[in-house]
């Protein structure tokens, strides 16, 4: 089934834009990405979209979890009474994650620069190819 929200596609577009201009970047670094879920969350999150205190406390503390598999994103599902399972195909501006291979958990991704003004807008498991990414 495929679900399509306008409201949330253009706060999407809204933050990409925002993205680009605060950081001064032409490329936003936006990516697909998957989210397993309950078949009960699916209504909630197709209507207001994710949030991170609806989230799982993994790895990297409170946060959306995305996967970069699908495979990955399934065994965070559970099957309904129809054995169906639910898993959101997404789009998502990383801009410039922060990579952290280490269990650390972080109220939010950490800081770009030592005066504390620029964050890293999300967290990923490895400095190259990631398998998952933390949004806080």
């Amino acid at each position: 089934m495929r679900i399509e929200n306008l409201e949330l596609f253009q706060s999407f577009e809204v933050q990409r834009k925002g993205f680009m201009l605060k950081f001064g970047v032409a490329d936003p670094n936006v990516i697909h990405l998957f989210h397993g879920t309950k078949s009960q969350n699916v209504d909630s999150i197709s209507a207001n979209g994710f949030n991170k205190n609806y989230g799982q406390t993994g790895t990297f503390g409170r946060a959306v979890y995305a996967a970069v598999r699908f495979d990955t994103a399934i065994k965070y599902t559970e099957a309904d009474q129809t054995g169906r399972r639910s898993v959101f195909i997404c789009r998502a501006v990383a801009g410039r994650p922060a990579a952290a291979s280490a269990k650390v958990a972080l109220n939010a991704p950490p800081y770009l620069d030592t005066e504390h003004l620029l964050q890293f807008t999300c967290v990923k498991d490895a400095r190259v190819n990631p398998e998952g990414y933390a949004f806080q």
